[in-house]
C-alpha cells in the first residue's frame, strides 16, 4: 500500500513538473512571439529612420575615388614601420594621415575603410564586443551635404545604424518620444538632432560596441555654419573622448591640422614619405599593360627604366604619375621612340598647376572656345554640370536664344529600356575629353540614374581631381577667363539656359508612366536666382519659357496625374525677389497659399539641410503685394487652415524656427497683415493626442513669456484688422470659424 502510494505521488508530482514546464514553455513562447511582434513594429520606423539620413551625394564621393592599384598600398598591414597596425589593434585616439595634394590618400584611407585586414586588426581591439566600422569622404568640389558637418553626421549615423539596427529605437525616442509625433516628423533632422543622435549613441554603445570610423579630407571641409576647420577638430576630438571610438583621418599638411595631430609622432606618417615602391609599381602598370608600349619594349629595352624615371620626378604624388602617363601615351600613338617619350617626360612640369597650365596650352584651338567655358562653368558649380546640360556648351556661345527656340516633342516617346548608357551618353563624354581632357571628367553615378531619359546624356562633369578646383580657382585662372571673349557673358545665366534646353529634352523622352520630376526646373530656378544676386537682373525670357513648356507638357500627356506645377510657386520657393518684382498684384494673390512658400521654404531636396528659415524679405514682398495670412488654404493637406494657422502648428511641431530675432520679425509682419492674434491651431497635447491652443500661447513662445511685448503686438493686430473694415472681419470669421 505505502509503494502505491509512492507511485501515486511519484506521477502527481511528475504531472505537476510537467505542467509547469509546460506552462513555462508557453510563457516563453509567448515571450518570443511578444518580442517578435514588437521587433516587427519597429521594422517600418527604422526603415523610416534610415531614409531620413540617406541624402543623394551619400556615396558618391566614395564611388569616384579610384581603387588602389594592384598590390600597392600593402606595407601598411605588413610591418609597423608607421604605427598604424598598432594603432588599429590596441591604441585609441586619431591617427593622422597627411600627406600633399595627389599623394593617394583618399585612395589609401577607401583601401582601409573597407578592407578585410582592417576588420581583423579592429577585432583585436574591439575583442567580443560590436565591431562597427563606418566612413566618410569630404569632398570641396562637391554639394553641400559632401563638404559639411551635417553631411558627415548624417552619413556616420547612416552606416552605424544600417549595422546596428538596435541602435535606432534610442535614437529616435531621445528626439521624438515614444508617441505619434515622429510619424509626421521622422525626416526633420536638425544639426543638433543629429549631433545629440551621435553622442548618445557612442555613450549607449560603449557599454556593448566599438567604433572605428575614418574620416578623408579634413582639407576639403567646408561648413560656414558648423565653423572652420578647427570647429572639425574639435567636433573630432569630442567623439574620441569615449573609449569605445576610434578615429583615422586624413588632410594635407595644413597648420591648422599639424598643430593637433602633431603632438604624437607614434599617430601619424606622411604618406609621400612612404609611397616609393608603390609609385613605381604604379607607373610600371599604368605603361606595361599598354600594348604599344609592349612592343616599343621589345624594340628598345631602354623604354623599361622610364617607369624609374617616373617615379624619381613624381615627388610622392600619384595623380601627377598618371597625368604624365597619359602624356606619354599620346605620344605612344604617335609611334613615340624612347628618346622622343624621354623628352616629353623631361618636357612635363613636376608642379600640377604647371602641368595643367601646359595642357590648357596644348588644347587643340579649334576647341579652346569651348573648353574655356567648359572650366569656367565647372568652376562655379558645386558638385559638377549634368551632362546632359554640358553638351550645350557650343550651342550656347554661338546663339544665346537658342534654348529658348528649342523645339520639345511632347509625344509620348518609344524609347529601348535595356539600358541606360546611351549613344547620346557616349558622344556627350566623347565632347568632354576632347575639350578638357584631364582636367574635367564624367562621373557616372548609380544613385541618380533617371531611367525614363535614356536617350538624353547621363552622368555629371567634374574637376578630375581636388586640385583641378584649386587650379581653376586660382587668381591666375581668373585673369584668364577674363581674357577670353567667350567667358564674358553672364555664366550664370548660361546655366540657366543649358539647364532650360536639358529639361526639354528631357520632357522630350520621358517614357508614359513616369511622373514628372521638377529637378531640372528647380537647377534652371536656382540659377536664376544667382543671377539676381550677383547680375543684379532676373532672366524673365528663360523663367517664360520654362513655365510655357513645362504646362504645354502637362496639357499634351495624359499620364501626369498631378497638376501642372506653378512656376510662380516654385519662384517663391527659390526665393526670386526679383521676378516676383514682375509678377502683378493679382496673380500673386491668386496663388492661395503661396505666403507658406517663403515661411517653410522646404522646397530642395537636392541638398542635406532643411531650408525651413522663413525668409523675411520674400515675405514682406508677398504680403505688400496682397497675400493675407488669414485667407484659408484649401489646398493645405492638413485640412482648411489659414497659412497663420498652419505657421504656428508647424513652429511647434517641427521646432524649426531656431533663430529668435527671425521669429520675432515674422510674427511681427504677418500681425501687421491681418494674422488674427486671437486664432486658434491644433497642436500636440503632452499627455497625448491633440488640443487647441491660441495665438497667445504661441506669441508669448516667441516673445519669451514677455507680456508687456504680446499685449502690445495683439493690440497692434486688432487694430490692423478692424482698419480692414467690418465687412472684411465678417468674411474671415465665417470662413475661418474664428468668430464666437
Amino acid at each position: 500500500m505505502a509503494e502505491l502510494q509512492a507511485q501515486s505521488a511519484a506521477v502527481s508530482n511528475h504531472n505537476q513538473s510537467h505542467s509547469a514546464s509546460y506552462s513555462a514553455s508557453l510563457g516563453s513562447l509567448s515571450s518570443t512571439i511578444q518580442g517578435l511582434f514588437d521587433d516587427a513594429r519597429k521594422i517600418p520606423t527604422c526603415q523610416r529612420v534610415l531614409e531620413s539620413l540617406l541624402f543623394e551625394e551619400i556615396k558618391l564621393r566614395e564611388d569616384q575615388i579610384q581603387p588602389a592599384y594592384t598590390k600597392t598600398f600593402t606595407w601598411i598591414f605588413e610591418d609597423d614601420t608607421t604605427s598604424f597596425k598598432r594603432w588599429l589593434t590596441s591604441s585609441d585616439g586619431i591617427f593622422w594621415v597627411s600627406g600633399k595634394a595627389g599623394s593617394g590618400k583618399s585612395t589609401l584611407m577607401k583601401l582601409l575603410a573597407n578592407h578585410k585586414t582592417t576588420k581583423k586588426l579592429l577585432r583585436q581591439w574591439s575583442g567580443s564586443e560590436n565591431l562597427v566600422i563606418a566612413s566618410f569622404y569630404f569632398w570641396n568640389a562637391g554639394r553641400d551635404a559632401q563638404k559639411s558637418q551635417l553631411g558627415l553626421m548624417k552619413s556616420l549615423l547612416y552606416q552605424i545604424f544600417r549595422q546596428c539596427p538596435d541602435l535606432i529605437p534610442p535614437a529616435w525616442s531621445l528626439k521624438f518620444g515614444s508617441d505619434g509625433f515622429a510619424d509626421k516628423n521622422f525626416d526633420s533632422w536638425s544639426r543638433q538632432d543629429l549631433s545629440d543622435a551621435v553622442d548618445g549613441i557612442i555613450a549607449r554603445g560603449s557599454l556593448k560596441s566599438r567604433f572605428c570610423f575614418f574620416v578623408d579630407g579634413l582639407d576639403e571641409y567646408a561648413d560656414a555654419q558648423a565653423g572652420d576647420h578647427h570647429a572639425l577638430i574639435q567636433y573630432l576630438d569630442r567623439l574620441i573622448k569615449s573609449p569605445c571610438v576610434k578615429i583615422c583621418v586624413s588632410s594635407r599638411p595644413w597648420t591648422v591640422f599639424k598643430d593637433r595631430y602633431n603632438q604624437h609622432d607614434d599617430l601619424k606618417f606622411v604618406l609621400q614619405d612612404l609611397t616609393s615602391k608603390d609609385m613605381l609599381k604604379y607607373a610600371q602598370g599604368l605603361l606595361h599593360e599598354d600594348e604599344r608600349f609592349q612592343r616599343l619594349a621589345s624594340r628598345e629595352p631602354e623604354a623599361l627604366s622610364l617607369a624609374a624615371h617616373i617615379r624619381d620626378r613624381a615627388q610622392g604624388v600619384f595623380l601627377w604619375v598618371y597625368l604624365v602617363t597619359s602624356s606619354l601615351k599620346r605620344g605612344l600613338s604617335e609611334h613615340d621612340d624612347t628618346k622622343e617619350l624621354e623628352r616629353r617626360l623631361a618636357k612635363t612640369p613636376s608642379d600640377l598647376f604647371d602641368f595643367y597650365r601646359s595642357i590648357l596650352q596644348n588644347i587643340d584651338e579649334n576647341y579652346k572656345d569651348y573648353t574655356m567655358r567648359a572650366l569656367q562653368l565647372v568652376s562655379i558649380v558645386p558638385g559638377g554640370i549634368e551632362l546632359g546640360a554640358f553638351q550645350y556648351i557650343p550651342q550656347d556661345i554661338e546663339d544665346e536664344t537658342y534654348a529658348i527656340s528649342q523645339e520639345t516633342n511632347l509625344d509620348e516617346p518609344t524609347v529601348d529600356l535595356s539600358g541606360w548608357t546611351s549613344q547620346a551618353t557616349l558622344n556627350a563624354e566623347a565632347k568632354v575629353n576632347k575639350w578638357c581632357r584631364d582636367l574635367l571628367e564624367v562621373q557616372r553615378d548609380e544613385y541618380v540614374i533617371k531611367p525614363w531619359l535614356l536617350s538624353v546624356p547621363g552622368g555629371r562633369v567634374t574637376p578630375s581631381h581636388r586640385t583641378v578646383s584649386d587650379f581653376l580657382d586660382s587668381p591666375d585662372m581668373a585673369s584668364v577667363f577674363k581674357q577670353h571673349s567667350v567667358c564674358i557673358p553672364s555664366p550664370r545665366k548660361a546655366l540657366c539656359r543649358m539647364y532650360l534646353a536639358y529639361m526639354k529634352s528631357s520632357l522630350s523622352t520621358m517614357q508614359p508612366g513616369w511622373r514628372f520630376n521638377p529637378g531640372e526646373t528647380y537647377i534652371v530656378l536656382r540659377w536664376a536666382k544667382q543671377c539676381e544676386l550677383i547680375d543684379q537682373e532676373t532672366p524673365l525670357d528663360i523663367i517664360g519659357e520654362l513655365e510655357k513648356t513645362i504646362n504645354a507638357f502637362y496639357a499634351s500627356r495624359k499620364d501626369q496625374d498631378y497638376p501642372s506645377p506653378s512656376i510662380l510657386r516654385l519662384a517663391v520657393q527659390c526665393n526670386l525677389l526679383l521676378y516676383v518684382d514682375h509678377i502683378p498684384e493679382r496673380d500673386v494673390v491668386a496663388e492661395t497659399g503661396i505666403l507658406w512658400e517663403a515661411l517653410c521654404p522646404t522646397f530642395d531636396s537636392s541638398h542635406i539641410e532643411n531650408t525651413d528659415e522663413p525668409r523675411l524679405p520674400m515675405i514682406a514682398k508677398l504680403l505688400d503685394k496682397g497675400c493675407s495670412p488669414s485667407v484659408i488654404w484649401t489646398g493645405n493637406v492638413t485640412g482648411n487652415e489659414s497659412v497663420w494657422q498652419r505657421s504656428m502648428r508647424e513652429a511647434y511641431m517641427r521646432r524649426y524656427l531656431g533663430v529668435k530675432d527671425s521669429r520675432q520679425a515674422v510674427v511681427t509682419l504677418l500681425s501687421q497683415h491681418g494674422a488674427d492674434p486671437d486664432a486658434t491651431y491644433k497642436t500636440r497635447d503632452p499627455a497625448g493626442g491633440t488640443r487647441l491652443a491660441d495665438a497667445r500661447e504661441f506669441l508669448m513662445t516667441v516673445f519669451d513669456n514677455d507680456e508687456t511685448k504680446v499685449d502690445a503686438l495683439q493690440k497692434e493686430a486688432r487694430r490692423v484688422r478692424s482698419a480692414a473694415g467690418k465687412e472684411e472681419q465678417g468674411w474671415l470669421a465665417r470662413f475661418m470659424g474664428w468668430s464666437t
